[in-house]
């Protein structure tokens, strides 16, 4: 493959990743009236994860997807393609870009109340710490 056609296959699947995009936001978000196009994945924060880290965990379910595809030559459910798995990874980095652009700008999601979403244990984002690994 030379470059020339590597980058047709780039723009070919930005392409199709952003409609996929345009396409799943609101049925992920709440329908066409929701007004944050991020709110399913701030919703992990009801299960004590950071966004960021309930939408790699989605990333992995692709990454496995994949990985599986590679062992077998093929997947079992048919409705998805393996490139579509790489399409979806796609727009889960530009989400994971996002949510930690509007994360790094100071936005926060707008308090919820709790007796619309009883699942919701607290408002407070969850804080990225770096640590080092223990040697």
């Amino acid at each position: 493959m030379n470059t020339e056609q590597l980058l047709e296959i780039h723009e070919e699947t930005c392409e199709a990743a952003r409609e996929i995009m345009r396409q799943k936001n609101s049925d992920y978000t709440g329908g066409s009236e929701a007004t944050d196009a991020l709110e399913n994945f701030k919703a992990s924060l009801s299960l004590g994860l950071h966004p960021a880290t309930g939408l790699l965990l989605r990333v992995q379910d692709k990454l496995m997807r994949i990985r599986s595809f590679v062992a077998d030559g093929k997947l079992r459910v048919v409705n998805e393609s393996v490139e579509d798995a790489c399409d979806d990874i796609v727009n889960y980095a530009i989400l994971c870009k996002a949510l930690l652009r509007e994360e790094a700008e100071g936005k926060k999601a707008p308090p919820t109340d709790s007796t619309k979403d009883p699942f919701r244990f607290t408002d407070t984002p969850v804080e990225l710490a770096h640590t080092e690994t223990p040697q």
